[in-house]
């Protein structure tokens, strides 16, 4: 089985919508190309069987955020970093994407750090940003990329009381790193309006690139 078809399976599994019926069956998919089900479990090396995102990075590795780790397979065995070992907080993880840079974004239900997948370092936003960056007094709740691999951030102020379910994205800040500009906050509509980008809930984030 190649590399391909053992992450798109672990996709699968994971995110249980491999039909139960399928278990440990071959089956062909839409194209008729036959194919074996393997399942992945904590039992394989994945750090936590509670799993909160998915990301397949651009060098066709699968990443896998856990509530008690960040785990990194590539087709064949599980690698992962866990707990507060490595200066950050790998628990709770609940998104992953990638930058321009290559850096993995990890957001998780306290923070948001970014880690190297070719050295292994890690970085927090302090590191990255210094220690007055404005992002260290918000909360993130999502974190997505663009087509030139650029980062925006959903944030609402540390400080404020707010119910995340019932507040809208309007009274809300959005920030945007770019390797060329750096870390700025953008105001809605008109910087937004060339990407066709839009708020639609408090908790989510589209990007449509113009075609």
């Amino acid at each position: 089985m190649s590399l391909k078809q053992k992450l798109v399976l672990l996709f699968l599994s994971i995110l249980s919508i491999v039909n139960t019926d399928l278990t440990g069956q071959s089956v062909s998919d839409s194209s008729g190309y036959i194919v074996d089900i393997e399942h992945f479990t904590t039992l394989d090396g994945l750090s936590n069987r509670t799993v909160g995102c998915v990301f397949q990075d651009r060098e066709d590795m699968m990443w896998i955020g856990t509530a008690n780790g960040l785990n990194r397979f590539d087709g064949y065995h599980f690698k992962h970093w866990l707990g507060k070992n490595h200066g950050v907080d790998l628990r709770y993880i609940l998104g992953i994407t990638q930058d321009a840079e290559g850096w993995l974004w990890i957001l998780t239900d306290k923070t948001i750090f970014l880690f190297n997948p070719t050295t292994e370092e890690f970085q927090t936003l302090a590191e990255k940003f210094g220690k007055d960056c404005i992002l260290l007094k918000k909360n993130i709740y999502n974190c997505l990329v663009d087509n030139q691999g650029s980062i925006f951030l959903s944030t609402f102020d540390k400080s404020a009381d707010r119910d995340l379910d019932s507040h809208y994205a309007s009274d809300k800040d959005i920030y945007r790193y770019s390797l060329v500009e750096g870390l700025k906050e953008i105001k809605r509509p008109t910087e937004l309006e060339h990407k066709s980008i839009y708020i639609k809930h408090l908790s989510l984030i589209h990007i449509s690139e113009p075609t």
